[in-house]
């Protein structure tokens, strides 16, 4: 039968950190090279090996029990190539197949990338199996829709994230290491990138998406990403919004000679005064627009959670309503809108300094910044919750048209200053001084 002789080599041999091990054989003046996705600190390889595919060295002491028991699922593993390879080249002889590099990771593929659910044994596995069937469809979020794309983004930031971690950490992503120690480790990995508090709890978040996603298929039984400690961070970034005299320093602003300001403005207040989501925003038509018992309502199935919204139709979207014959402003795409909601705010003499505090790199750092500096397309969100709000209107009836669930989420979105809030307090009836009858 005809053999190859497989060996195993390091991608970076003199680095301080584990490096990838890489296949390499050697057959008919031919050279094949293939990643095995797995790991091991240098110090942990036998480079003087000749004889043997590899040698791996174990290190003594109590201290290194979960080393060494990582190094032996790693031998597992480069085992398994080894046997695989010398099957497959076999094959193709017996077959009379001549062999090539590119016929031989065909079939390598087959056993190592391309193989069926049940073969999953980490996180990354089931990670990319969770991308490729929310890109084809397949998976669907629990109203029966397509995953969005940026979530699926989100789920690749986060994929490339844990190969990153693997490789720098050495820590195994197999389902049973997905622990508190690899949770603190991850978060650690961040930190030292220097990331943000948000930024940590979304790739948490991710990982906690792909676990559920195993456990419920049955590829593995722990649940520790359920613990309470295994927590989704999240920090208050401190966003701000318009209040109704800044809007109308916006709306009353002379654009005459500037179309393309002039179109994103219209568009923005619009958006103040809907409460609006960007994507909703961007579909609105002459169609949105209904009318009950005389009056004009804007009536729209939203994106993200597929309800039914009517909102009562503000007289300066009236006004905006005209001045377009009926039809909405044309939009433009997020990116350069937040770039010239910039400008335009700015052109407003919306000028003031906000203080942000941020935390980043598990410090908390505090900044100062112009507000027009700060203002977003989904300022136009925020900014319609806080004024309904300011204005008495009951918290229910606005979450009724901004879609948040809860009032805890929803108060996420008030953006009302200490002084504001002060002032608003300082109206309510219960800081009057009695009325005196006098005698």
């Amino acid at each position: 039968m005809a053999k190859i002789n497989p060996k195993f080599k390091l991608k970076n041999p003199n680095s301080d950190k584990p490096t990838l091990i890489v296949l390499k054989v050697y057959f008919n003046k031919q050279r094949f090279t293939y990643s095995t996705g797995e790991i091991i600190h240098p110090d942990n390889w036998d480079h003087k090996q000749k004889d043997e595919p590899y040698r791996i060295i174990y290190p003594r002491g109590e201290n290194y029990t979960e080393l060494r028991n990582n190094l032996k699922e790693t031998d597992t593993q480069l085992k398994r190539y080894t046997t695989e390879i010398q099957h497959i080249y076999s094959d193709l002889i017996r077959s009379e197949k001549q062999p090539t590099p590119e016929l031989l990771k065909k079939e390598m593929d087959k056993v190592f990338k391309m193989r069926p659910e049940r073969q999953i044994l980490d996180l990354i596995g089931i990670a990319d199996l969770v991308i490729k069937e929310s890109e084809k469809g397949i998976r669907q979020t629990r109203n029966k829709t397509k995953i969005k794309r940026v979530t699926i983004k989100g789920y690749i930031t986060t994929l490339n994230h844990l190969k990153a971690f693997k490789i720098q950490t050495g820590h195994k992503l197999s389902f049973d290491k997905i622990d508190l120690s690899f949770y603190n480790r991850f978060v650690k990995y961040f930190q030292d990138k220097n990331q943000t508090t948000n930024t940590v709890g979304k790739n948490v978040k991710n990982v906690k998406v792909f676990m559920k996603e195993a456990f419920k298929r049955g590829l593995t039984t722990n649940t520790t990403f359920q613990d309470e400690e295994f927590k989704i961070t999240e920090e208050d970034t401190d966003q701000v919004y318009l209040n109704t005299s800044e809007l109308n320093q916006i709306y009353n602003l002379d654009l005459s000679r500037n179309t393309r300001l002039d179109r994103v403005r219209d568009l923005f207040i619009i958006g103040c005064w809907t409460g609006l989501r960007f994507a909703d925003l961007a579909q609105l038509n002459k169609e949105n627009i209904i009318q009950i018992d005389g009056k004009e309502f804007l009536k729209i199935k939203t994106i993200k959670t597929g309800e039914q919204v009517i909102i009562p139709l503000h007289w300066i979207i009236k006004e905006i309503l005209k001045k377009y014959k009926g039809n909405i402003p044309r939009v433009i795409s997020n990116q350069k809108m937040n770039v010239y909601l910039k400008e335009l705010t700015e052109k407003a003499g919306i000028s003031n300094t906000e203080r942000i505090a941020k935390t980043r790199g598990g410090i908390r750092v505090d900044t100062t910044r112009k507000k027009y500096e700060l203002v977003t397309v989904h300022t136009a969100r925020r900014s319609f919750a806080t004024n309904m709000y300011m204005a008495d209107i009951p918290t229910i009836t606005i979450m009724k048209i901004t879609g948040h669930k809860t009032e805890r989420s929803f108060l996420k979105y008030i953006r009302i200053s200490p002084e504001e809030n002060a002032l608003k307090l300082a109206q309510h009836s219960i800081w009057s001084a009695p009325l005196r009858i006098t005698k």
